[in-house]
């Protein structure tokens, strides 16, 4: 079968006597080079990722370590929060035991 390049709607008038060029498929070494890819480049890109995720990793724990130390102190923080607010309760109340009993006198 041959088929000639125009836009009728009609099938049978694609036909045409000339046959189309014959193209030799791509051979199995060529596809299997393409297909498979390169060990020595597989390797060198395994590294590459392993040392990548050493650093992601190593940069992970740094983080983690942070927020650590941040949630430490957030804590030392809210101690002394409230030791200071009990303290400024207990001299409250003293001041105001002292106004008390001076306005007794």
């Amino acid at each position: 079968m041959y088929l000639k390049s125009g836009t009728d709607d009609n099938p049978s008038s694609n036909l045409m006597s000339e046959p189309l060029e014959h193209v030799e498929p791509p051979s199995l070494e060529l596809t299997y080079r393409t297909m498979v890819p390169n060990h020595e480049q597989v390797q060198k890109d395994n590294r590459k990722a392993k040392v990548a995720n050493k650093q992601l990793l190593s940069s992970i724990k740094r983080v983690v370590k942070s927020c650590q130390d941040i949630g430490a102190r957030i804590m030392t923080m809210e101690t002394r929060t409230d030791k200071l607010e009990t303290e400024v309760q207990t001299v409250v109340k003293q001041a105001a035991v002292q106004e008390l009993q001076f306005s007794d006198i």
